[in-house]
């Protein structure tokens, strides 16, 4: 029997057979694939820490110790936060006509609330390489207190200063005298 001698019906069942094994609702379904990029999601979890770890710092320097922002070169708030003493220039060393050596300084002090606040002295240090003081001085305050929400500049000048000396701290001198 050739294949178009067929009878139509057994085709007809053979292809209604067929199509009933397609739409089987127990039958086993295709393996699917992962829809999610690897690559995406690593690239944001990176990020993500990277925004979390600079919020940190940034949460540190401004809410942490007092000497932290200092360090980062932004200058040093009292223990209370309420003032804040900047350096408004680079310190300037040089040697006068007399071969002494002259550190000069010019900084703000800034009353960062709405309060007026009572402006201590500042104490300066020089630190040399390994971190240790080799010279400090007392800055008298240009004033003794400082209306809210206003700054007050300072200058301030040393001879003789030791030639180790390579880092400047300044902070404000607290009650008991340190």
């Amino acid at each position: 029997m050739a294949p178009d001698d067929e009878p139509v019906a057994s085709r007809w069942s053979i292809f209604r057979r067929e199509r009933r094994d397609l739409s089987d609702p127990f039958a086993p379904e295709p393996p699917f694939k992962a829809r999610r990029n690897p690559a995406k999601m690593w690239t944001a979890i990176a990020i993500g820490l990277f925004v979390l770890l600079g919020g940190t710092v940034a949460a540190v320097a401004i809410f942490g110790p007092p000497d932290f922002a200092s360090r980062l070169g932004s200058g040093g708030a009292d223990a209370d936060g309420a003032l804040d003493v900047q350096l408004v220039r680079r310190p300037e060393r040089r040697i006068l006509a007399s071969g002494h050596e002259l550190l000069s300084i010019s900084g703000r002090i800034v009353n960062m609330t709405d309060q007026e606040q009572p402006v201590p002295d500042i104490r300066a240090e020089l630190r040399n390489a390994q971190g240790a003081v080799v010279y400090d001085w007392t800055i008298q305050a240009p004033q003794r207190s400082l209306p809210a929400r206003e700054m007050v500049e300072f200058n301030s000048a040393e001879i003789d200063i030791p030639r180790t000396a390579e880092e400047l701290n300044l902070q404000f001198v607290s009650d008991g005298g340190e």
